[in-house]
């Protein structure tokens, strides 16, 4: 018996591919970019609305959102006074470069959550545990 959850994500994984590679129009909603490549070579951005595109293996197109997104993530940190604590990271961040985060990026939304979590705990691991459990720490 097959599972739900596979046969959704397999149509959503052949809904990405026919979107990506073989469909001729491209839709980029308010919140999307994009960019489309020439034979694997950045050929151009996609702007709002219908875009046109030669199938594949001539172009191919690929999407992101650019509006503001929050990221979640827990880390387990040893404060300055010895202490391990696992803290709640949350980080807001915004694609501006469309072009780099999905052509000059490897895997760009992992290094995002790995600079944020770098960050926290160097931001974290200079306090005691008491100055973490006093108030929340915000830095920007």
């Amino acid at each position: 018996m097959m599972d739900g959850n596979f046969l959704i994500q397999s149509l959503e994984w052949l809904q990405n591919k026919w979107d990506n590679y073989l469909s001729p129009i491209v839709l980029v909603r308010e919140y999307e970019s994009g960019v489309v490549l020439q034979l694997g070579k950045f050929n151009r951005y996609l702007k709002k609305g219908i875009n046109w595109k030669w199938p594949y293996p001539f172009n191919e197109a690929h999407k992101c959102f650019v509006k503001p997104e929050t990221l979640y993530i827990e880390i387990l940190v040893t404060t300055q006074d010895q202490k391990t604590l696992t803290i709640e990271v949350i980080g807001e961040f915004e694609v501006v470069d469309v072009r780099k985060w999905l052509l000059d990026a490897n895997d760009a939304f992992t290094n995002v959550k790995d600079l944020l979590k770098g960050y926290s705990l160097d931001v974290a691991a200079d306090q005691t545990a008491d100055d973490l459990n006093k108030k929340p720490v915000r830095t920007k």
